[in-house]
């Protein structure tokens, strides 16, 4: 479909979520700041993905959050409450992340929950930092874990459940800065 300028596209207005259902390459022309409402359930993120065949290149530029709003992610994959997201080939690189009271990157699978597993997603020349309520912490594949931990995390791959193993994501990284 072409590239698309984040910092120039009208979908961008650094309150509300950016949504790409669309496959392509998206890019960032330049530094970018969300500022989400604070909400009775928060959760409210920057990037929210539902498309296979993406590429997010930021370019070299920083996305931040500014303000309190509780539990946005920089880049969340679907919306996990509702339907397993499963997405391929999905890659976020060339950027830094910071200040997000939720994760850098968000990626779930729950149990008892439809969907089929994620494939090649790439993370590659990110630097994250300050992301979590409590600071920063090193990636995480978590496995059978209830309740859902109060995550601290550059990087959140949750697995969640005895059957869903099988179905964790195939993650590639490089040059990763947390």
């Amino acid at each position: 479909t072409g590239s698309v300028d984040i910092n120039n596209n009208p979908n961008w207005n650094g309150i509300d979520p950016y949504v790409i259902t669309t496959p392509g390459t998206y890019y960032m022309s330049g530094d970018l700041t969300f500022t989400p409402p604070v909400t009775a359930d928060g959760l409210i993120h920057a990037f929210v993905i539902k498309s296979n065949d993406v590429l997010i290149d930021m370019g070299g530029y920083t996305l931040s959050q500014m303000g309190t709003a509780p539990g946005s992610d920089a880049f969340h994959f679907g919306d996990p409450t509702i339907n397993n997201p499963a997405f391929d080939n999905v890659t976020i690189q060339n950027g830094r992340i910071e200040n997000f009271t939720g994760a850098g990157v968000w990626l779930a699978h729950f149990a008892g929950l439809a969907g089929a597993p994620c494939t090649n997603l790439n993370i590659c020349n990110l630097d994250i930092d300050n992301c979590g309520t409590l600071g920063e912490a090193p990636l995480q594949r978590l496995v059978e874990i209830d309740p859902i931990p109060q995550l601290s995390s550059g990087i959140a791959l949750l697995a969640l459940g005895p059957e869903v193993l099988p179905y964790a994501p195939t993650l590639e990284y490089q040059n990763i800065k947390i």
